[in-house]
């Protein structure tokens, strides 16, 4: 990337022998920003990993073009591509809570 704008990826890895399974690059500017996994009562137990991001990201003054928080359905060891909500601003936090997902989107839990 050039000075002042981002690159980022999510990388799927096998944990016993740390070789990547898949790796999906962001586009367009937006930087990862948060992530963390998420079993979704309502969904049966299956597994999902959810990439909070910013598009245009300036840390200093904090600005940005728009944020996001995607969600990828893991299947078979692979990253579906669900969904992504737009957010007002940078999801700086995500975790699981009782089968549920808490986003700290800019000064907002």
């Amino acid at each position: 990337p050039t000075e002042g704008t981002w690159a980022s990826c999510v990388r799927l890895l096998d944990p016993k022998t740390e070789d990547t399974i898949e790796l999906l690059e962001l586009a367009d500017n937006e930087a990862a920003v948060s992530v963390t996994t998420c079993v979704f009562h309502s969904r049966g137990g299956e597994s999902f990993v959810i990439v909070g991001t910013a598009k245009g990201m300036t840390l200093h003054p904090r600005s940005h073009q728009g944020c996001f928080v995607h969600v990828y359905r893991l299947l078979n060891n692979r990253l579906q591509f669900q969904h992504s909500t737009e957010v007002e601003d940078v999801p700086l936090a995500l975790c699981e809570f009782q089968g549920r997902l808490l986003v700290g989107v800019g000064k907002t839990l």
